[in-house]
């Protein structure tokens, strides 16, 4: 699943710090970049809507 920002603050409500948890699930391999406010959990399965994602105006 791919998740923005704005869908995990709402998803890690209950932290006090919810940057930190987000770069500690980036870490942990739970979560993966894709870019600037852009995450997801299943790289392989989601490759053709992250392509889209990025590469589309």
């Amino acid at each position: 699943m791919i998740y923005d920002f704005q869908s995990l603050r709402i998803k890690y409500k209950g932290y006090s710090n919810i940057y930190q948890k987000i770069n500690n699930e980036c870490k942990k391999g739970i979560l993966v970049k894709i870019k600037r406010g852009l995450y997801t959990d299943d790289l392989y399965n989601d490759k053709e809507v992250i392509a889209n994602i990025c590469y589309n105006p």
